[in-house]
Parts: C-alpha cells; structure tokens; sequence
C-alpha cells in the first residue's frame, strides 16, 4: 500500500485548523485549508495554521484542494496556503464565493483565479482517481463531504456534519448517496468527531432557528417599547 498515505496536517484532536493530504501515486489531493483561533495562553497570535512545509516541497504533485464548507476551520489558511502553493480550488458555490472573500485582501494573491465551483452529483476525473461528493448537514448551506475513489478503495472525508432529518432542503444530508458509497469498498472513513462523547440528544437545527428568531423579535418588541 506504499501507493497511498494520508497525512493529517490538522483538525486531529483539536477543534479547528481541518487540513488532510491523501496522495495517491503521483497526486496529492488536499482535503480543506482550515485555521484555528489560539488558546487564551497563546497571547499576541491571531490564528493559527497548518504547517505547510511538506506541501510546498511537494507542490508540483498537488492535484487540488478540495473544500468540504465555508467556515474558516475549512478554509481560513487558504491566504496562507497559496501564497506558497498555487493549486486549484473546488468547493461548492457558497463555499468558493467565501474563499474567495478570504483571499481578496492579500496582495499576492489578486491574480488568483483558479476556482471550481461542484455540486454533489459533480464527479472529477483524474485517472488514478475520481473525486465525488454528497450533501452534509452542517450550520452553514452547501456543506459536502468528499469522496475520493481510488483502485484501493474510497477514502471518504465527511467535514464537520450532524444527522438532522429536520434540516431545510438546501442543509439536509443526502442518505441515498451515503448508502451508494457504503456499498463499495471503503478504505478510510475521516469523519469530524467533535461533540460525540456527549451521550445527549442533539438539538435540531430547525429548533436553534428558531430560537434565534424568536430572540430577535423579543429584542424588536423591547426596542418598540423603548421608544414609546
């Protein structure tokens, strides 16, 4: 299996900073560019990013970088990033319209214009490998999660994700595709883990909307009241 390897650059025990690099033979597929905020005793840093030093000695080999949703765990170090690689980017609508948002304030980076906007019935073709996606759950529209298929069996990247049967249309995860990607062969699974040792049921994302609104009609009818 010297072929294949699977390299987490982060998102592993920690919450935020989400990176992987899968290569396979030649290619190198990276999966999110996230940062993290610093701990309270990390005085006068901003952010905190991958180290890329692998990456840039091997940047000719990068086939791309996948995005599984647009926060800034998944792709907040993209300024950092290309700015030393210059490899394509594929994301969702919303998520690359967020990138490029990232990005546009670097002085580098002004030129950049290798994006790649893919959906969840999008499927890429790079010989050794067909990258595919599926819709996730997430608190953020447009989430995916990556399918990377390869003659060894499929490594498969959900990104941060919840199980929600209530979610709206453009939030609900696609459990028809998750059945037809478990049917084949699946060599890794790189699933986001963070809240899963609290035994408690999950609040519904329709439940928090709601809540939220009805916060800021309270807070409409104080206002009222105010001015009265």
């Amino acid at each position: 299996m010297t072929d294949l390897s699977i390299i987490p650059f982060g998102g592993v025990r920690e919450n935020g900073k989400n990176m992987y690099a899968v290569t396979v033979h030649d290619k190198i597929f990276i999966l999110d560019a996230g940062l993290k905020y610093p701990e309270t005793d990390q005085l006068g840093i901003d952010v905190v990013v991958p180290d890329f030093e692998y990456l840039i000695q091997h940047k000719e080999d990068i086939a791309g970088v996948f995005l599984s949703h647009g926060h800034a765990d998944a792709i907040g170090a993209l300024p950092y990033f290309l700015q030393q690689v210059n490899a394509p980017i594929f994301g969702s609508e919303l998520t690359i319209e967020l990138a490029k948002l990232a990005i546009k304030d670097q002085e580098a980076l002004k030129d950049y214009d290798d994006y790649h906007v893919v959906n969840a019935k999008s499927e890429i073709d790079f010989g050794d490998v067909i990258v595919s996606f599926f819709s996730t759950t997430h608190s953020i529209p447009e989430s995916l999660g990556i399918v990377l298929g390869t003659e060894y069996g499929q490594i498969v990247y959900t990104g941060d994700f919840k199980f929600d049967q209530t979610a709206e249309s453009y939030y609900q995860t696609d459990y028809a595709r998750l059945v037809e990607v478990g049917q084949k062969k699946v060599l890794a699974l790189l699933g986001d883990a963070a809240g899963t040792e609290n035994t408690a049921e999950s609040v519904s994302e329709s439940h928090i909307a709601d809540y939220i609104l009805e916060t800021f009609r309270d807070n409409k009818k104080k206002e009222l009241l105010l001015l009265r």
